[in-house]
């Protein structure tokens, strides 16, 4: 929700290019940031292992588009700008609830969703 909120803003945003900023970040207006994926290992509070992976952030990349972003402030703002209007146009709540309605008489009429969260 944060990226989409600062897209809404018309925040220019950079956020790695993984997992759940992948539904909404487009290089068109946004800045999706390289990573690489690395082992999460970690331990739950009653001693089981759990293991997944985590997107570690590639620094040299997000000092590339800081910099850019510091160097180009109007190109900046006009991306910034896109990103707003694609946010309010493409996740507006009235279009989530289509979706919803969508999936939900889908699965009624026994079939699986379309999966595709464009209207």
């Amino acid at each position: 929700m944060c990226g989409l909120e600062a897209m809404a803003t018309g925040l220019p945003l950079i956020a790695t290019n993984w997992s759940g900023p992948t539904e909404y970040l487009d290089p068109v207006d946004s800045f999706p940031l390289a990573y690489q994926l690395v082992e999460a290992e970690g331990f739950q509070p009653d001693s089981s292992r759990s293991f997944g992976f985590w997107a570690e952030p590639d620094r040299d990349h997000l000092r590339h588009l800081l910099r850019w972003l510091f160097e180009h402030p109007a190109e900046a703002a006009a991306r910034g700008r896109q990103a707003a209007a694609r946010a309010h146009r493409d996740w507006s709540w009235d279009r989530i609830a289509c979706q919803l309605r969508q999936d939900c008489d889908a699965v009624a009429a026994g079939t699986t969703p379309a999966g595709s969260w464009t209207a």
